[in-house]
């Protein structure tokens, strides 16, 4: 999920936290601005955000070497990477299923 505000801490289960100041120049501005950015970074990110730190722990305990580790985080980092996250995602929806009565079968019963 991501996360914005004003004013006081984040919220501890954010993963994306920006905040946006003005140095009280123009709250309005930075009103707009933290409108702008919660449409470009909706929750998908913070998904993206939680697949993307398990990565990197796994990276850690894998040994990797330390520039070979930062060169994959950053492509995992890109746009593009982001994206095919994101058509890659399978969206399941709720689905109400109905039971189903079934009545014992009777010697000789055909299917």
């Amino acid at each position: 999920m991501a996360s914005f505000w004003s004013s006081g801490p984040p919220l501890p289960e954010m993963y994306l936290q920006l905040a946006i100041s003005t140095n009280g120049h123009s709250p309005a501005l930075a009103q707009r601005i933290r409108r702008d950015l919660e449409v470009q970074f909706g929750p998908e990110y913070g998904e993206w955000l939680e697949d993307l730190g398990k990565i990197r722990q796994q990276l850690f305990a894998s040994g990797m070497n330390a520039d070979e580790r930062r060169r994959v985080l950053h492509e995992l980092a890109s746009r593009e990477a982001f994206e095919r996250a994101q058509s890659a995602r399978i969206k399941i929806e709720p689905v109400k299923i109905d039971p189903i009565s079934v009545e014992p079968m009777g010697a000789g019963a055909k299917l």
